[in-house]
């Protein structure tokens, strides 16, 4: 198992002294994992990541810096809600008041 981990990082393009840091920076981020089967890795260019969980991801050589995912259009929609709330809102204030404006003029 751990051979055929370091084949793909290898053929990925990663040296030696990289591989051993991911491992190393996993031992310390994870380490009641034991062995690393369970372990889902991405190579992105010079970068491992290692998919923590569906909402995280930790680059292993990049001192374990988190990064978090999330789905965009579900952000989206909460702003677009937030949005309409403040707008109606202003609105109801701006409709209160009104009245009073009006009979200060009279």
């Amino acid at each position: 198992m751990r051979l055929r981990v370091a084949a793909r990082l290898r053929a990925a393009g990663l040296g030696l002294a990289r591989i051993q840091q991911a491992v190393q920076t996993l031992r310390r981020l994870d380490p009641g994992r034991g062995e690393a089967q369970s372990a889902h890795l991405l190579i992105a260019g010079s970068r491992v990541l290692w998919v923590r969980s569906e909402r995280e991801i930790v680059d292993v050589l990049h001192e374990g810096q988190l990064m978090l995912v999330f789905s965009v259009g579900r952000e989206v929609q909460a702003m677009a809600t937030a949005v309409e709330q403040l707008a109606r809102e202003q609105h109801e204030d701006e409709m209160a008041l009104r009245p009073a404006r009006a009979s200060h003029g009279r």
